[in-house]
């Protein structure tokens, strides 16, 4: 990236790893487990992180699956200079993504979390999709104006 990056590039990469966090849940000793839900390395994170390194300073997750991508969102959930929106079904796994989960601290609004309700209601419907994506999430990276967009 930086002055001798591209200004446009697209790199398809799975899985996003969007469970992988840094504190992980703990087990029954106590101890952190950062791997969940087959998850072991959360790449659009580290991705994140090298391009904040590179010196961009604003930067979007547009993260969409059935499940919360809890790690993505722990990992950034402090970091104003990081906008996370996930796209979901319902909260139970991994129990995390309700829409008041907004950040916290100095990142409190720069996480946004997208839930539909029950999982029979996963994909939801295109026009569903349209329309949060239309009214909810562009206009909220076009308020954001991030330096780099990565999909998860």
């Amino acid at each position: 990236l930086g002055d001798h990056g591209p200004r446009r590039s697209f790199v398809l990469a799975r899985p996003p790893g969007h469970h992988a966090s840094r504190t992980g849940v703990p087990d029954e000793g106590g101890e952190g487990d950062f791997a969940e839900g087959g998850c072991y390395y959360n790449s659009v994170a580290v991705a994140a992180a090298a391009a904040q390194q590179d010196g961009v300073d604003r930067i979007a997750i547009v993260d969409f699956d059935v499940h919360h991508g809890n790690g993505t969102q722990e990992i950034f959930e402090s970091d104003p200079s990081v906008l996370v929106i996930s796209l979901h079904a319902d909260l139970r796994y991994p129990g995390t993504g309700a829409i008041e989960e907004v950040g916290e601290g100095a990142g409190a609004g720069f996480n946004v979390n997208i839930m539909w309700e029950g999982s029979a209601d996963w994909p939801p419907h295109y026009a569903d999709y349209a329309v949060a994506v239309k009214l909810v999430v562009l206009p909220i990276l076009q308020a954001f104006r991030p330096g780099l967009l990565l999909i998860s």
